[in-house]
């Protein structure tokens, strides 16, 4: 929303800067357009889900059943399509990356999520998980989650209303499994991990859960209130169990928009969520427009931005061969707009 125009006669302050000069109409289709893509990005409701188990064959600690527990408490949501997949001694990256994008939700969904699930062991300080516990780097199979993570990121930077969510059962933390390249814009991307077995005791020990019996736990627990929760109330309510030593040091880690990965029983409609647009952090666009300040087509671009659903407030106007434009709006909406220009983020 607009409610204040400052007119100015800029020297040279943008001189360098590369601008793409449009018309008028161009610059309120794309913004249409990228409100219509936020409202989906920040709608809380998905009409396909897919979750991926796999665990190692070889595994004889208890992975088949987390990997089968996993999918059935996932399954308990609506629209989910289940897919477990045991890894053989042969597997490799590739392999993996291959049967992942297979069980993708399909592209034709408006707001999809993808859950991907490892029940087994890892090499500490690496990012690679590994049939056996206690292998060494190089001494037998080995699969790299950072790479699988990064695939799956551009992903969902490409796909509209894709948000993926890791669950790793293991002895690697959340941080090591980051995938590399920036953040995902438009989508979130969240990873949480812990290991096997929060006591002394190794993985073969008969007592105790593993972290995957306790996120399903917790899980389940949230679902049978009838409220939305996120991976930091599951995490809340793991640690909440006076009679298990707590998990210290989990967290959620998040690789794309900061808003959470929710989850509810209870299905509707994919409405917009601008809510968590106006407590965004915001940024100034600019936008070149071919039209003078006193054309008619500017006058009528100022008053579209005066009644968009989200905020945009136009900062300056400021006639150089046509009209340029900064205009202030979230972050979130102006990095869904299409096109290079420049922005500047804003601190309150």
């Amino acid at each position: 929303m607009s409610n204040h125009t400052t007119q100015c006669h800029p020297s040279g302050v943008l001189d360098n800067v590369p601008l793409r000069r449009v018309a008028t109409k161009i610059v309120e289709t794309e913004i249409e357009d990228a409100i219509q893509r936020l409202g989906v990005a920040t709608s809380n409701v998905y009409d396909k889900i897919s979750v991926f188990s796999t665990h190692w064959g070889s595994d004889v600690t208890g992975a088949d059943k987390d990997s089968s527990l996993f999918i059935e408490t996932i399954q308990k949501l609506q629209n989910v399509d289940a897919h477990k997949h045991i890894l053989s001694q042969k597997h490799t990256d590739m392999e993996l990356d291959y049967n992942v994008f297979r069980a993708l939700p399909p592209k034709t969904s408006s707001r999809k999520l993808f859950i991907f699930h490892y029940a087994g062991h890892g090499i500490p300080g690496t990012t690679l998980i590994t049939p056996k516990i206690g292998q060494k780097l190089d001494e037998g199979p080995e699969i790299d989650l950072s790479r699988l993570k990064t695939h799956l990121k551009g992903v969902a930077l490409r796909q509209a209303g894709l948000d993926v969510l890791f669950v790793v059962d293991s002895c690697l933390p959340a941080v090591a499994i980051s995938g590399r390249g920036p953040m995902v814009k438009g989508a979130r991307v969240e990873t949480v991990a812990g290991p096997r077995k929060r006591l002394n005791n190794p993985r073969t020990a008969l007592d105790g859960p593993t972290f995957t019996e306790r996120w399903c736990a917790a899980f389940n627990k949230l679902l049978d209130t009838g409220n939305s929760f996120t991976s930091e109330d599951i995490i809340r309510n793991i640690n909440s169990a006076s009679e298990l030593k707590p998990f210290d040091s989990l967290l959620v880690l998040r690789e794309g928009w900061n808003l959470p990965i929710t989850f509810s029983s209870q299905y509707s409609t994919i409405e917009p969520s601008f809510s968590s647009v106006l407590t965004s952090q915001t940024a100034v666009t600019v936008f070149y427009v071919e039209e003078n300040p006193d054309s008619p087509f500017v006058k009528k671009l100022l008053e579209y931005f005066n009644n968009t659903p989200v905020p945009i407030t136009i900062v300056v106007t400021a006639p150089i061969s046509g009209t340029l434009l900064l205009v202030r709006m979230s972050v979130l909406l102006q990095e869904l707009l299409v096109g290079s220009r420049v922005a500047f983020l804003l601190k309150d």
